[in-house]
């Protein structure tokens, strides 16, 4: 159940839960696996300072620590996160996000809209 190898490389720094989270999803978009991804993704994320938090946080808990990292930090996780579930986020809905609940949000609505076509 992966994707290509290129996948494999791509998300090798994270741990193996959220690898096959991702693998997962990649072959079947399921929305249970958005919050174990967020959240693997988060983790990986966190300063230094942040790394006693448990691995099992609540997601919100988890994106608002990210969310105090620096700014190029924060592109790269929103980057990482675009590359997990092959999103992408533009700077209009960026600007929108006031906290992590709209963030949570602006991604789920991302997984259940059809991808947009070249025919309208």
């Amino acid at each position: 159940m992966t994707t290509d190898l290129s996948d494999d490389y791509l998300f090798s720094g994270y741990d193996e839960p959220t690898r096959l989270a991702i693998s997962s999803f990649h072959v079947t978009p399921q929305p249970g696996l958005i919050v174990p991804i967020l959240s693997g993704i988060c983790f990986y994320f966190l300063p230094k300072e942040k790394r006693d938090l448990p691995r099992d946080s609540p997601l919100e808990v988890l994106l608002g620590a990210v969310t105090e990292c620096g700014s190029l930090t924060l592109v790269e996780f929103l980057l990482a996160v675009e590359e997990a579930l092959k999103i992408e986020f533009n700077n209009a809905e960026m600007r929108e996000i006031k906290g992590p609940a709209e963030f949570l949000a602006l991604v789920k609505s991302k997984i259940a809209a059809p991808p947009a076509t070249l025919d309208g």
